[in-house]
């Protein structure tokens, strides 16, 4: 039997996975990182907690922040970043 804050905390994980893309064209974005790096086709598996923070980056787009919630698979649209405009 396993109790205290570890086995809670290993009880309250939850596997999430998705796919991360771009939001003008839909297009896969792979090597998209927090910890994991997506695949070629923009998909990614991580560990995570309700309630737990996951960011989301990629050269040249808006980083996404997205707060993990009970609905375990999530489809990540990332913005151009516009600060790139003047180059």
């Amino acid at each position: 039997m396993v109790k205290g804050k570890v086995a809670t905390s290993i009880i309250n994980e939850h596997i999430y996975f998705g796919t991360v893309i771009t939001a003008i064209d839909n297009l896969p974005l792979p090597g998209a990182s927090r910890s994991v790096q997506t695949d070629f086709d923009g998909n990614f598996t991580i560990k995570g907690k309700i309630g737990e923070t996951l960011e989301l980056s990629y050269i040249g787009m808006e980083t996404q922040k997205i707060i993990l919630k009970s609905k375990y698979e999530l489809k990540v649209a990332l913005k151009d970043d516009s600060c790139f405009d003047d180059y």
